[in-house]
């Protein structure tokens, strides 16, 4: 595979990978090569240097090209379909666009680790939003190098600052949660939500015996996250 940059789960058995400058398909059944695309350049369905791919409710892949400045949208069988690529930094432009994902909406969110923010998209590639400026402050970011969506929240892997963020999907103003070192600490939401304390939790990992080969999978319940020392702690959320 090369260098594998990023991973997703397609509809029934497709697995896509992210590798070199090319989009390889897999049957994950078997893991069967169905087939691959891209090549380098900066034509339609070329990539210089791949970051991340996302597939959509509707099957279709997102591929972050990151020295392209831009994201290139495809069918489930590579198929080119749009782009949207703008170098720069204002609203829906990319300096360094790393991770990427998308809701059940279909909207897609991206962050760049340059601008050190977070845009969101509609399944159009139409400018929705963008939050998030350089900073260790909440709703900062420095170098955001991944994103995941679930159940409306939004979580932001805040690379530099060692610490996830997690988002409402309808509110960026100030993170509902942030977790460093294993301490998560709940913001006061913003209006409309009704006000909270401020408190601050220690999250004690969940032990629990596991087989070597064995997987640990999240919960809705649980987090689980990765460590220097080549470990995976999960928690309670």
């Amino acid at each position: 595979l090369g260098y594998p940059q990023g991973v997703a789960a397609g509809q029934g058995w497709d697995v896509f990978i992210a590798t070199n400058y090319h989009v390889v398909k897999f049957n994950s059944s078997n893991f069967n090569l169905i087939q691959s695309w891209g090549g380098k350049g900066a034509g339609i369905g070329k990539f210089d240097q791949i970051k991340g791919v996302a597939v959509g409710p509707k099957g279709n892949v997102y591929v972050v090209d990151a020295n392209n400045h831009r994201i290139q949208k495809f069918d489930s069988n590579g198929n080119y379909l749009t782009k949207w690529e703008s170098k720069g930094s204002g609203a829906g432009q990319f300096l360094e666009p790393k991770g990427i994902t998308v809701d059940t909406a279909g909207n897609v969110y991206v962050t760049d680790i340059e601008n050190d923010c977070i845009q969101k998209f509609d399944s159009n590639c139409e400018f929705i939003t963008k939050w998030g400026e350089i900073g260790e402050e909440n709703g900062e970011f420095d170098n955001p190098h991944d994103i995941a969506v679930h159940s409306g929240s939004i979580y932001v892997a805040d690379t530099s600052n060692h610490r996830i963020q997690k988002f409402q999907s309808y509110m960026f103003s100030a993170p509902l949660r942030i977790i460093k070192e294993h301490t998560l600490t709940t913001i006061k939401s913003p209006t409309p939500q009704p006000p909270a304390p401020t408190s601050t939790t220690t999250l004690s990992p969940v032990i629990e015996p596991k087989a070597p080969d064995e997987q640990l999978t999240p919960t809705t319940s649980t987090v689980l996250t990765t460590t220097t020392t080549r470990q995976i702690r999960r928690f309670q959320r």
